[in-house]
């Protein structure tokens, strides 16, 4: 199995609980937070070929660093999106954010420098990012068999249009990537779809 989760956190979340028992060929896990990769390595001990990012990603080729909205509470540094308004809505205090630059790349150029050209699974958790880095992905020379992401916040804190999110899934149509969408561990209304998973 080859996979690549782009915002992997502390590691325990789906993707883990997904791929853990496979064989794994390669695994890259992404995740900018510098304090949040010792978790990672620990939750993935036990499984062989992983390799750690420290990076963001960017669904533009002319963007070599991102700004992250980060709490620089203690307990709380896991909490980080691209909106300063996900951390507020997540119940984060304003004096507690702190922007910090991280280095970032294309998940096209990710993918390149793996050599990759087909991943089983593709996990995205970018509190905000996730449609604008689905479109970036060049689909005709990957093939993407499973790509699973977090809709809820594609146009902000917990707020789903649905014609937003109608566009997404026609767009991965046409690649012929069909969708069958599920309930992820959280519980959202129903109309939010959080874990949205997309056979090729």
């Amino acid at each position: 199995m080859k996979f690549l989760q782009i915002g992997t956190n502390n590691g325990a979340d789906e993707c883990y609980n997904t791929i853990k028992g496979h064989d794994i060929e390669l695994g890259i896990l992404v995740e900018p937070i510098p304090e949040l990769k010792d978790k990672i390595i620990s939750q993935y001990k036990d499984i062989n070929n992983i390799n750690i990012e420290s990076i963001a990603i960017t669904p533009d080729d002319n963007i070599s660093s991102i700004d992250l909205y980060q709490s620089n509470k203690e307990g709380q540094t896991s909490k980080t999106s691209f909106n300063k308004d996900m951390l507020l809505k997540h119940n984060v205090e304003e004096s507690d954010i702190q922007k910090i630059s991280y280095p970032a790349m294309t998940i096209n150029n990710l993918l390149e420098k793996y050599n990759v050209t087909e991943l089983d699974y593709l996990f995205i958790d970018t509190e905000g990012l996730d449609e604008k880095i689905i479109r970036s992905i060049d689909l005709v020379k990957y093939k993407i068999h499973n790509i699973c992401f977090e809709d809820c916040h594609m146009t902000g804190p917990q707020k789903l249009l649905r014609e937003q999110y109608n566009s997404i899934i026609e767009y991965l149509y046409r690649y012929g990537i069909i969708c069958d969408t599920k309930k992820y561990r959280h519980n959202w209304p129903d109309y939010y779809n959080s874990l949205t998973n997309h056979e090729k």
